[in-house]
């Protein structure tokens, strides 16, 4: 290169390299690597095939391999490779080479890239620019799953004599080579290997031996994050949210690395992160497996053990497992209740929502009442506290005791208002509107609502809830228009990912409303969809009661009369409706 362009002074060569040239004259220009959006496969091929990747991916396809352009049905192969490759576009350009499509997808799926190959030597050329301690750092990196942030770059992949200055600028050089990805979340950068790079760094550190003293230091650090944030989660902090989520697969790893004593508190940890998630199912399992660890290691009743046990029942009766739920909570308590009272708290919280979900509001009060009681006790008038206080407030609304649950539901939105906690906030004001609603005061609970609004706004939650007690007083203020516009919107904003505590409720609501102004085979098929929801978890027997109840006042309201060609009135539906065509049902109803 240098020969010729000494004797063609006026030539520009444009050419590729994995690394500068040193030519005097040379500019280098850094080709990031492509990446590909979430959701790609779904994207229609016309878009796939202008994807830059996908663009080289065919370019050097055609040259190399000198074939006719590609079918639509491939573009989506190559797209996959090209995704799973990073978009890095000397890798990219390499694996067109290899011999068919299906053979570079296979390799790239089981993260094969074979020296003597082109597609191994591009990834190896990936690492010739990298000095020993880069790359001693990509290969401890390479443990983290789904990224990790600078302070966790620094316990597992660097001494404690590179301060968090120096660690930045080891990262940001990795990721100008292209070898690292660099996001925000929460306006903090994290980091993450490209793809390729993580499997030969995972590779290589495996066979240096060092595998385990590296996963040994994340395990450490992430252990160290889980209980930090312990405190954080469940209640209104949304950094500490935020943070965890980013985590969550890193955290996962160091748990299942080995269930010891150290497992069962991370565990512990995390069952709040685990609820509000929603993460019911893959959590339990992790839970219980944690929990069995203990009991192997035989390390007695700990405070850890108590965590564990309430967090257990929780996601288990979030499940509709309320027997076991119940087992693990009891469990809980045995060991907590004269020593860890905030644990004990948080068991009868949820002795409270299990005996809730059973019909059995006296038991449920009582236990909320227990746990207000312990919290206070402790001076523990947190989110905890306003939790299980509107808990208890919604017990006394179901008891017909209503001015009392009035009086609470005040003293609830002042306290969770100086603690900063909007959606504790919301809840209080929507028990105060209920209980306006059953003692007639329907101008008034509109009032408390929009009050409600506002918080679950500022706390940025969804306003299913909000929107049904809207609707339900614009029908009792027989605003039937208003009404039903509003029941669209709640509908529409469950349809996606329908709550089954919430969908009996809901639908029986919306059932008692069409009956109302005279759809009376429409509300039959809504208890239908209720009785029947399309979530693994069935509704809760409180609330199949609940359906029962608008059943006997229908029928009783109306008879045994049919309406038209519809069914009897209450007689339940042998098949159901989903809420999306519940949705229809009621534009039906709105544009006649």
């Amino acid at each position: 290169m240098t020969a010729i362009l000494a004797h063609c002074p006026y030539a520009k060569v444009v050419c590729t390299s994995a690394r500068p040239i040193r030519h005097p004259d040379e500019k280098p220009v850094v080709v990031r690597p492509f990446s590909f959006p979430a959701g790609f496969a779904d994207l229609p091929v016309e878009k796939l095939r202008i994807k830059p990747a996908v663009e080289i991916f065919v370019h050097h396809r055609l040259v190399r391999k000198k074939q006719d352009p590609l079918e639509a049905s491939d573009v989506r192969t190559v797209a996959e490779i090209c995704a799973r490759l990073d978009g890095i576009p000397g890798v990219v350009a390499a694996a067109a080479a290899q011999a068919t499509l299906e053979e570079v997808l296979a390799l790239v799926r089981a993260g094969e890239f074979p020296e003597g190959t082109g597609l191994g030597e591009a990834v190896s050329a990936l690492f010739q620019p990298l000095t020993p301690a880069e790359i001693q750092a990509l290969d401890a990196l390479s443990v983290c799953e789904d990224g990790f942030d600078l302070n966790a770059a620094k316990a597992v992949a660097f001494s404690d004599r590179i301060d968090a200055r120096l660690a930045s600028a080891i990262l940001n050089g990795l990721q100008a080579a292209g070898l690292i990805q660099t996001f925000l979340v929460d306006k903090q950068p994290r980091y993450r290997l490209l793809y390729p790079v993580r499997v030969v760094c995972a590779r290589r550190l495996e066979e240096g031996g060092k595998a385990a003293a590296v996963r040994k230091r994340h395990r450490a650090f992430y252990l160290a994050l889980a209980v930090e944030a312990e405190e954080h989660l469940g209640g209104p902090d949304k950094v500490w949210q935020t943070r965890i989520k980013s985590e969550i697969r890193n955290l996962e790893a160091a748990l299942a690395m080995r269930w010891d004593e150290h497992a069962l508190r991370m565990a512990a940890a995390l069952r709040r992160y685990w609820y509000r998630a929603g993460r019911f199912y893959e959590a339990s399992e992790l839970m219980q497996r944690a929990l069995q660890g203990v009991v192997e290691s035989d390390r007695g009743e700990t405070k850890a053990k108590a965590k564990a046990l309430a967090g257990l029942g929780s996601l288990l009766s979030a499940q509709a497992k309320l027997d076991e739920a119940r087992e693990a909570c009891n469990d809980s308590l045995a060991i907590s209740r004269d020593r860890f009272p905030k644990v004990a708290a948080e068991a009868h919280n949820a002795l409270g929502a299990i005996a809730h979900s059973l019909g059995e509001i006296e038991t449920a009060r009582v236990h909320f009442q227990e746990s207000r009681k312990l919290l206070l006790g402790v001076r523990a008038e947190d989110w905890l506290y306003v939790n299980a206080s509107n808990n208890y407030a919604g017990t006394l609304n179901e008891s017909e005791e209503h001015q009392e649950a009035e009086k609470l539901c005040i003293s609830i939105a002042v306290s969770a208002k100086h603690i900063e906690y909007p959606h504790g906030r919301f809840v209080a004001l929507t028990n105060q509107a209920v209980a306006l609603m059953y003692q007639g005061e329907w101008r008034r609970a509109e009032g408390i609502l929009d009050l409600a609004k506002k918080a679950q706004e500022e706390g940025k939650r969804p306003l299913a809830h909000w929107f049904l007690n809207e609707a339900i007083i614009q029908a009792e203020l027989d605003e039937y228009t208003a009404a039903a516009k509003t029941f669209i919107q709640v509908l529409e904003s469950v349809s996606e990912q329908p709550d089954p505590r919430f969908v009996g409720n809901l639908i029986g609501e919306v059932a008692a409303f069409f009956c109302r102004i005279g759809r009376f085979g429409d509300a039959a098929k809504l208890w239908g969809a209720a009785e029947a929801p399309q979530d693994k978890c069935p509704i809760p027997l409180n609330e199949k009661r609940r359906i029962d109840v608008y059943k006997a006042r229908a029928k009783e309201a109306l008879g045994e009369r049919p309406y038209g060609d519809y069914v009897y009135v209450g007689k339940q539906m042998d098949e159901s409706i989903s809420v999306k065509e519940a949705v229809q049902i009621f534009r039906a109803v709105l544009n006649s």
